[in-house]
């Protein structure tokens, strides 16, 4: 907060409270804010939910992102949604969130 200049009081509204000192019992963890609470926060300050709750992205630069589109492109498409789930299970595993499309997984043929 302090960094974009604001008070506590100042983001009250966002949380719909009226006192500081309530907005305080947000910021020590005494309360919790409800899901309402934190989009109107997360906006105010002009971040995501994620970035809010300290969640940081897994950013791949772009020769190793072009590298993984190269091993996946190799491997074909049945395989493909198992690798992406390997490639999101390890970085879950880091504590980091994958920002990557969904991959529908393959479907069966219905035989008549």
């Amino acid at each position: 907060m302090r960094a974009q200049g604001l008070r506590q009081i100042d983001i009250a509204d966002c949380l719909g409270v009226e006192t500081r000192g309530a907005v305080g019992h947000y910021l020590s963890g005494r309360r919790e804010p409800s899901i309402d609470q934190m989009l109107s926060l997360a906006r105010r300050l002009g971040v995501t939910v994620s970035e809010l709750l300290g969640e940081v992205p897994l950013v791949l630069d772009p020769q190793d992102a072009q590298e993984i589109n190269a091993l996946l492109a190799a491997i074909g498409d049945e395989r493909k949604p198992l690798m992406m789930r390997l490639l999101r299970a390890v970085a879950e595993s880091s504590g980091e969130t994958l920002q990557l499309p969904q991959i529908p997984g393959p479907t069966t043929k219905h035989q008549p």
